[in-house]
């Protein structure tokens, strides 16, 4: 004896979850369906996977509940196409993420790499400089002590001149005289 649409299958699928309606659905999609015509309208025969009796559903209601189980069958598939299409999203951030860092950390390492090249140039122009200066240093200081050396030596030759001079002038002064006048020209 058929079963009333209302008191077997509406309830039932207006109080199952989505996935239970899902599964529910399939079932229902495994049953043989039979049209059958009352009057003008056509009717389909289900047997109820729960209860296992069967029912006729006019057209209307069987396109309720293929509607039902439509709906259901889209919003997972959609459900699932909208979690894969986020965690798309998120690999492509968290990989671009990861190049810009990249690209960064590489652009940092040869700044300091360079930055190091520079400071050693520096250090080495410096230590050339200084290197420079002491060389020039060194041979200004020895062509001074060389000045200074003959120097001493001339002062010292001139002072024992000086002493020589004032030794003869001092001792015999009377030899001078005479001695310019002996001198063949000196008129």
């Amino acid at each position: 004896m058929p079963v009333s649409r209302a008191s077997c299958i509406m309830p039932r699928a207006r109080a199952m979850s989505p996935t239970a309606l899902v599964n529910w659905a399939g079932m229902l999609r495994q049953i043989p369906v039979q049209p059958t015509r009352i009057g003008p309208v056509a009717t389909h025969e289900i047997n109820c996977p729960h209860c296992s009796k069967a029912f006729k559903i006019d057209e209307a209601g069987y396109a309720d509940i293929l509607k039902q189980v439509r709906d259901g069958d889209f919003d997972k598939q959609l459900h699932e196409r909208l979690e894969l299409a986020e965690r798309e999203k998120r690999d492509a951030i968290a990989l671009a993420e990861a190049k810009v860092t990249n690209a960064l950390q590489g652009a940092a390492a040869r700044k300091d790499a360079e930055i190091q090249a520079l400071q050693a140039q520096l250090a080495a122009g410096e230590v050339a400089r200084k290197l420079a200066v002491a060389e020039a240093l060194g041979a200004v200081s020895k062509e001074r002590d060389g000045l200074a050396n003959e120097l001493q030596n001339e002062l010292e030759r001139a002072r024992k001149a000086q002493q020589a001079a004032a030794q003869l002038y001092v001792v015999r002064p009377q030899f001078f005289v005479p001695l310019i006048t002996l001198l063949p020209n000196a008129s």
